[in-house]
């Protein structure tokens, strides 16, 4: 089974990154994906992500004051809602208020507290989700050896963050607009060139969909 998560800024990297870690320990069976670069930059990375959703069975957004409105980040959430079902992508809210979300993220149940229960109940989802969850003993006795080593780390990383608001916040609509018309023509732009290197194969007329 594979789990794809999503960040935008430092913050949500560093809290991304530690659920990439904690996630495969929990359940074993579960593959995540999580891309170390700032996918903020990041067009050129459009085809690998691309073909990382169409293997993907659940999505993760790490969600933060900073990404809020990060044209990524609703990218990613569309082109997730495209790929599974809706039920199946869970935003993760970081000091964030599910009335702030944006249409596109407030259309997925989201964990709005980063607590245990709610944690808890997102692991078993995604256990019953694989091909041979484990026994309901066997999850409960690693989640809980594994989770007092996850809320350290969130809460030291929390902590430790020099939180600063974030240029998305106070930026206007139009200049959202342009950041988006600029990351759509990035693609379009790598688009255009795999349909170059295969148009010996492809029939004349054969367009490829953004992922959303």
């Amino acid at each position: 089974m594979k789990v794809f998560i999503s960040w935008s800024g430092k913050l949500s990297k560093l809290l991304a990154k530690s659920l990439n870690g904690w996630i495969p320990a929990v359940i074993q069976s579960i593959d995540t994906y999580f891309t170390p670069e700032n996918i903020d930059k990041g067009a050129r990375w459009f085809p690998e992500i691309s073909d990382e959703l169409e293997k993907t069975d659940y999505g993760i957004l790490c969600v933060t004051k900073e990404n809020l409105n990060s044209s990524w980040m609703i990218f990613e959430a569309g082109a997730l809602s495209k790929q599974v079902k809706k039920s199946r992508v869970c935003p993760i809210l970081f000091d964030v208020a599910t009335s702030d979300l944006p249409p596109v993220l407030a259309q997925f149940q989201a964990i709005s507290n980063f607590e245990k229960g709610q944690v808890k109940d997102l692991m078993k989802k995604l256990n019953e989700l694989t091909e041979k969850p484990l026994s309901v003993d066997s999850f409960n006795k690693t989640f809980e050896t594994f989770w007092p080593q996850l809320e350290k780390e969130i809460a030291k990383i929390l902590e430790d963050y020099d939180y600063k608001e974030d240029l998305e916040e106070s930026r206007t609509s139009e200049d959202m607009i342009k950041e988006i018309l600029n990351l759509t023509r990035a693609i379009a732009r790598e688009l255009g060139k795999e349909e170059k290197e295969e148009e010996i194969e492809t029939p004349p007329g054969d367009d490829e969909e953004l992922p959303f």
